[in-house]
């Protein structure tokens, strides 16, 4: 008898806390968070802002709403275009330090 084979998404596998392309956060959110919009955010911990080159985030990003600037003596450094955005989650799952995280938008705006 066959086994069905069930595929995992690299969200799934790499259980990052992020969301699914449909909006909803992964498991353990409350419903008022899931209805929040989502945008990705870059900290510090970047290798890109660390001298370090590294786009890995913008290689997966589907609607290409992060791009890389260039800057004096080092590897280009990240923006994300949050009028592109969707919060998808891709580029969280994708960075090898952990340096980008989804914040709802309000949030976002009160740091402003």
């Amino acid at each position: 008898m066959a086994m069905a084979t069930r595929l995992l998404s690299r969200r799934q596998l790499l259980g990052g806390h992020c969301a699914h392309p449909d909006g909803a956060l992964r498991s353990g959110a409350t419903a008022d968070a899931a209805s929040l919009p989502l945008i990705a955010t870059i900290g510090e911990r970047c290798l890109g802002m660390n001298c370090v080159a590294c786009q890995c985030c913008r290689d997966v990003c589907p609607k290409q709403a992060i791009n890389f600037r260039p800057r004096l003596g080092g590897p280009f450094v990240p923006t994300i275009d949050e009028t592109i955005c969707t919060g998808c989650g891709e580029c969280v799952a994708s960075c090898p330090v952990g340096a980008v995280v989804l914040r709802s938008v309000e949030a976002e705006r009160a740091d402003v």
